[in-house]
């Protein structure tokens, strides 16, 4: 697993983020653009983000993540994936 953030508790409230390629993957099957006429490479997913090849350059197109929130008295886990902006 490759963690992209972590906090202590010492400040009261622990973050850990961790990439997932598992739901990369799974997005880039179902929502990459595609089909007859497009101009565009394959989409990848790779460690966790995905990307497609445009016009001979590689853009980011969506990452997927594990999100760890852990305070005090409750402990939140999300897993979700985030699409690039244009």
């Amino acid at each position: 697993m490759y963690h992209i953030h972590r906090s202590r508790v010492e400040s009261g409230v622990a973050v850990t983020a961790a990439f997932n390629q598992t739901v990369a993957q799974r997005w880039a099957s179902a929502e990459c653009p595609g089909g007859s006429g497009r101009q565009f490479g394959p989409c990848e997913a790779d460690r966790g983000v995905v990307v497609q090849e445009r016009d001979d350059r590689t853009l980011v197109l969506a990452v997927g993540y594990d999100l760890d929130v852990t305070t005090e008295g409750e402990e939140t886990q999300i897993t979700t994936v985030l699409r690039a902006v244009e």
